[in-house]
């Protein structure tokens, strides 16, 4: 028997034979009439009652029969014109009544959502109001019906996608992933991989906790994994790789009115560190706007902008070394060198790089990172010639001879055995068995190239020009690498004009920009000698590409009015203030102090030693040409003590004489000679020669 609580089988007969569908009969035993009508519609869309299709068709036609008491009066009304009305007239009949559906509204009359349908009478107007009766409640028209619905899911929808994004955003975080260095990295963060350009970012969405970061070069080596904490929030997380990306986060002004003028924007730049969190971010990566508003009380706003520092033909990595050394981060410029050498698979300039920089910051870490690259690179020359000037910076000198005179016994053919041998040894020795060598092996360049420096070093003059001639012939590159010496070999000669033909063609030849600089400079010096027209007319040249002083100041050349930088400042104050240079060279950075002539170099230090000023000799002895037990040779010597001049090349010899002779405490005799001594070993009249003129003498006790 079915259950009726309603009485919807007595008001409509036509219902029973249609119970024989279960979803109509649960529908007319819950005893609610609108939910029968919606059982009638499924019904007839699934074709469930196909012989009383005429009878559920009159049912769905009739939504009064469906009808079910008032519970409540609905809101009618509106505001701004937007409010909820009763629109339309279904099942009129003649006593005026019709069925009109209730609708959220705008514009008075524009229906935006329908809320439910009524039995109603009226509806006449009096000015913009209606006046209704109302009898019932009816089903909604199955097009409304479905709108309802539909609008109703999209809601939901739209709530739920809400939820869960803002669930997902409370259990994931985006990194971005910054690659400073000039080739393309391939990175892993937990599960996610990902390639990141040269120069480039990337953003890896991930969940938080704690991940595994990985960084590698194709074709190349890997970095040390990096633990990684993600957590929930606003923050901008960066993982800039190595520290190599000059990461910048600027405080943007904005006023009401005209800014101060004095006004510079706050600034802090992120390299050397990994792992950059920044609150706050309004700009990631984007200008920022033009301008903002602001509210009547306002009359400063500030936006926190981050982007990457972008250097014209200079890569992150060397950029970020750059700005690290100038702060006196040395060991975190250092280790992005090592990162961009073991990216680039130790090649030698990154390695000669990587070992230099970390030699600087601690003689122990440029052994370990040596050992690095020539572990990598065995059988790369100038790599093991960076792992032996590491170690003779860490002053391990007696048992690397050992080692290498070793292999030279074991190897008597191999010209790279012998050779790296030769580097090692000093005086006498290495000069008879350099000798030997080139006479051995009259086509390796690395002999003859070394050879020339020890014959140009001894006064052998016309020796060096036939080695540095068979080393052009051999290896013109290479020959580059002691084009000093050539040219101080043909001045000696007497050869002025072929040393000034010479550099002309070498600055002519084809090849990079940097080969270019010391042949420029050395022509000034050379035609500088006996005054002849355009000494700089090389440097001119150069100048096209570049303002900057630096060259000219190199060159011994006078420098334009201007604003010079530090290290042109310095090297104009060299050659007549010492004390004004000492206070400059304080401050040098180690690529500074690497653009310094080598009689510069030794001018410097040998001063900064005899005086006491520790800074100035710290910032020089940070990268200087010679290291270790020479280094320590030439700090005795300058300082006056009993102790012999070490075998140096002559612009060192020559600016070690001129400091030693300031010592008041030696003989007048022997400061005479070591004058003579200095200026006679400078041969291109450099910053020894302009210093023995011009620095005033020393006081009486040093």
């Amino acid at each position: 028997m079915i259950q009726d609580p309603a009485g919807l089988l007595q008001r409509i007969a036509e219902l029973e034979p249609l119970c024989a569908d279960p979803a109509i009969r649960k529908a007319v035993e819950r005893g609610d009439p609108f939910k029968v009508y919606r059982a009638l519609f499924w019904a007839k869309l699934l074709r469930r009652l196909p012989e009383h299709r005429r009878t559920i068709d009159a049912l769905l036609a009739s939504r009064r029969a469906f009808a079910r008491p008032l519970a409540g009066k609905p809101w009618l009304g509106t505001f701004n014109s937007v409010g909820a009305t009763l629109l339309g007239k279904a099942e009129p009949e003649p006593d005026g009544s019709h069925i009109a559906t209730h609708c959220v509204v705008v514009l008075f009359a524009v229906p935006l959502f329908p809320l439910g349908a009524y039995v109603v009478a009226g509806g006449g107007r009096t000015g913009l109001s209606s006046s209704w009766t109302l009898f019932a409640r009816a089903p909604l028209s199955l097009g409304a019906w479905l709108w309802s619905r539909g609008v109703a899911l999209a809601a939901a929808v739209a709530v739920a996608g809400g939820a869960l994004g803002a669930f997902h955003a409370s259990r994931h975080h985006d990194l971005h992933v910054l690659n400073g260095f000039g080739r393309p990295l391939l990175v892993q963060v937990g599960p996610a991989a990902l390639t990141v350009p040269a120069g480039q970012r990337a953003v890896i969405n991930l969940p938080v906790g704690r991940h595994e970061a990985r960084a590698r070069a194709e074709g190349g080596g890997e970095l040390e994994p990096l633990q990684l904490d993600v957590a929930a929030g606003g923050d901008l997380l960066v993982w800039n790789v190595a520290g190599a990306a000059p990461l910048v986060r600027t405080e943007v002004p904005y006023y009401k009115e005209k800014p101060p003028a004095d006004e510079e924007p706050a600034r802090k730049i992120h390299c050397g560190d990994e792992v950059v969190r920044i609150p706050k971010v309004d700009d990631a990566f984007k200008d920022s706007p033009h301008q903002v508003s602001m509210s009547e009380g306002q009359k400063r706003v500030v936006r926190r902008h981050v982007d990457v520092a972008r250097e014209q033909g200079m890569d992150g990595a060397d950029l970020c070394a750059f700005v690290l050394l100038d702060g006196g981060r040395d060991r975190d410029a250092a280790r992005i060198h090592e990162a961009k050498g073991r990216l680039g698979g130790w090649s030698a300039p990154d390695a000669l790089q990587a070992i230099a920089f970390a030699t600087a910051a601690d003689p122990a870490e440029g052994v370990r990172v040596a050992r690095l690259a020539l572990a990598a690179r065995p059988d790369d020359t100038k790599v093991e010639r960076g792992y032996q000037n590491a170690m003779l910076a860490a002053g391990q000198e007696a048992e690397l001879v050992a080692e290498y005179r070793r292999r030279a016994q074991a190897a008597p053919g191999s010209a790279r055995a012998q050779y790296l041998l030769l580097r090692l040894l000093r005086g006498p020795e290495q000069a008879a068995l350099g000798e030997q060598l080139v006479a051995r092996f009259p086509s390796d360049p690395d002999l003859l190239r070394i050879v020339t420096a020890i014959r140009t070093r001894t006064g052998d003059f016309a020796g060096a020009d036939a080695t540095w001639r068979a080393l052009r012939s051999a290896a013109p590159a290479d020959a580059l690498d002691v084009l000093p010496e050539e040219a101080v070999a043909l001045v000696a000669l007497g050869k002025r004009a072929d040393a000034l033909s010479l550099l002309e063609k070498t600055f002519d030849a084809p090849g990079e920009r940097r080969d270019q600089l010391e042949p420029a400079v050395l022509f000034a010096r050379v035609a500088a000698l006996d005054g002849a027209p355009q000494p700089d007319k090389l440097v001119r040249r150069l100048e096209k590409d570049s303002p900057d002083q630096l060259l000219r100041a190199r060159a011994g050349l006078p420098v334009e009015a201007g604003s010079p930088t530090r290290l042109v400042k310095l090297l104009a104050a060299v050659g007549r203030d010492p004390a004004a240079a000492l206070a400059s060279a304080a401050a040098l950075t180690v690529p500074e102090v690497a653009l310094l002539d080598r009689g510069t170099w030794g001018l410097l230090f040998g001063e900064a030693v005899r005086t006491g000023a520790g800074a100035a000799a710290k910032a020089l002895s940070r990268y200087g040409p010679i290291v270790g037990a020479e280094l320590l040779a030439f700090q005795r010597f300058v300082k006056g003590e009993a102790a012999a001049l070490p075998e140096l090349d002559l612009d060192l010899r020559a600016a070690a004489q001129l400091v030693r002779s300031r010592n008041a405490s030696l003989p007048a005799a022997e400061r005479e000679r070591l004058v003579a001594g200095a200026r006679h070993d400078d041969w291109l009249a450099g910053n020894v020669t302009r210093a023995i003129a011009a620095w005033a003498p020393p006081a009486a006790a040093p």
